[in-house]
């Protein structure tokens, strides 16, 4: 990634003093950035799974276990929307 591109990134990541950094930290900071973005990414994809496993686990369980399916989803976004 070129230099202009790694500080629009910072600045994008809310750095609005990015153009005045030394090179090596514009490096190491957008580095740090692109890592979050990747975690946030990777974190949605892991909601989205868990959701359409819960609504199609759900669908095809059983009357009484399906509620306990949708509870089980709902305590996971708890836990980590808690901490």
């Amino acid at each position: 990634m070129t230099l202009r591109r790694q500080v629009s990134l910072l600045l994008s990541q809310g750095h609005p003093a990015a153009w005045n950094y030394p090179i090596g930290r514009v490096h190491s900071e957008a580095y740090l950035a692109q890592e979050r973005i990747q975690k946030v990414i990777a974190t949605e994809g892991l909601f989205t799974y868990m959701a359409l496993s819960t609504v199609i686990g759900s669908a095809l369980a059983k009357k009484g276990e399906a509620k306990k399916i949708v509870k089980e989803f709902h305590k996971m976004i708890e836990g980590m929307t808690d901490g």
